[in-house]
């Protein structure tokens, strides 16, 4: 019996130990991530972004496919659709399209809201000088720290996420002038931003004549302007003097021409639009958040859109395997798009929105007007 009540008493004593220790743990973290102004160079934070890092690129390499004869030509262009923290799994996105070879220092970048920041990102990551790739994931992580803050205590991030767009662009301002020079022209050629002009008309704009990194910096911020969220409690912002907000709000997906997109992908999530103004919780309480939980939920994020994109890369295959059997045939310089459906139907540009509209208010009149004198409105349309 008394094996049995010292055993039980040295249990219970261990259990305790394990319950600190972990309680410990989770409060180091804690106060890690509400350093909100050098969580970035936290050299903790640092390495859980490189060890999430691995095991993506260990995920991509299961997910890569034995290229087909003769291999694939790289993408032309790519657009990356806004969506707010639904854009964190574009990261799996960007290093599965390396990892295959789908994309170079040729392929032009198209992005909207803060898809925006991800064109900018893919243009570093694909530059011929490797030295941008490590620029690159220095704004990365500067950017997830501000997700990861975000993902701590949502509510005391709100209106900040201007601030913290300049701190991830402050580095390539310290570049030497000629470097500068270099990757700003990469950004001219290849990085083209969706904005919505408010005056005198609603307009859509998609930029590229960048003068400078601040011109740019501001092209991106306008690009993702939420009102009330973005930048403090502002409704609008202001981009070259004039009145501007979210890209989104007019064409969320801006593409080339179609005479000009021969080799097209749209990147797009579809988790719930909940997630557009805060990162997954991962159901964990807010007071049980840690840079644990920030792990997890960058994993699952990149995971997911690696995943994501293998599917959408063995659908291009297909359709290119078609085309060299002759099972598509067509004018010269087909078209092989891997937009999503769901994409290319939901978010369209500004006139199509208008048009919808005028449409359905048109058949609202007209079947009031047809029940009040007796007629039958769908018939009238039709003969309409």
């Amino acid at each position: 019996m008394l094996d049995v009540l010292l055993f039980a008493l040295s249990t219970m004593s261990w259990k305790q130990r394990t319950r600190s220790k972990k309680k410990m743990a989770r409060a180091r973290s804690t106060n890690l991530l509400t350093a909100s102004d050098n969580l970035a160079h936290q050299p903790a934070f640092v390495s859980m972004i490189q060890s999430v890092q691995a095991e993506l690129g260990a995920c991509v390499s299961t997910l890569t496919r034995d290229p087909i004869q003769p291999p694939l030509p790289t993408l032309d262009t790519v657009t990356f659709i806004g969506g707010g923290f639904r854009t964190v799994s574009y990261m799996g996105w960007i290093e599965n399209l390396l990892a295959q070879k789908h994309i170079d220092d040729k392929t032009t970048f198209y992005g909207a809201s803060l898809g925006a920041l991800w064109c900018l990102l893919a243009v570093l990551k694909t530059s011929p000088n490797p030295s941008d790739s490590g620029l690159a994931d220095e704004i990365m992580n500067t950017m997830f720290a501000y997700i990861a803050q975000t993902h701590y205590n949502w509510a005391s991030t709100w209106g900040d996420l201007h601030l913290h767009i300049r701190a991830a662009l402050a580095p390539l301002q310290e570049l030497p002038h000629g470097r500068q020079r270099q990757i700003l022209e990469q950004m001219q050629l290849r990085c083209k931003i969706s904005i919505t002009r408010l005056w005198p008309v609603v307009k859509n704009e998609v930029v590229s004549d960048y003068n400078s990194f601040d011109d740019l910096a501001e092209a991106i911020l306008a690009s993702m302007h939420i009102p009330f969220f973005t930048k403090n409690a502002q409704l609008t912002t202001t981009f070259r003097g004039r009145m501007v907000v979210d890209g989104g709000f007019t064409d969320n997906c801006p593409r080339p021409p179609s005479d000009k997109r021969k080799r097209h992908v749209t990147v797009l999530d579809y988790v719930p639009v909940t997630q557009v103004f805060r990162p997954p919780t991962m159901n964990v309480q807010e007071k049980k958040r840690s840079l644990l939980t920030v792990r997890a939920m960058l994993l699952q994020e990149w995971i997911r859109g690696a995943r994501h994109c293998a599917e959408r890369l063995e659908i291009y295959e297909e359709q290119v395997k078609q085309e060299r059997r002759g099972g598509r045939r067509g004018r010269r310089g087909t078209l092989v798009d891997m937009s999503s459906y769901a994409a290319s139907n939901f978010w369209f540009p500004a006139e199509r929105k208008l048009r919808f509209a005028l449409g359905i208010a048109t058949r609202v009149v007209v079947k009031t007007v047809c029940d009040l004198l007796g007629l039958r409105w769908e018939n009238f349309i039709t003969r309409s």
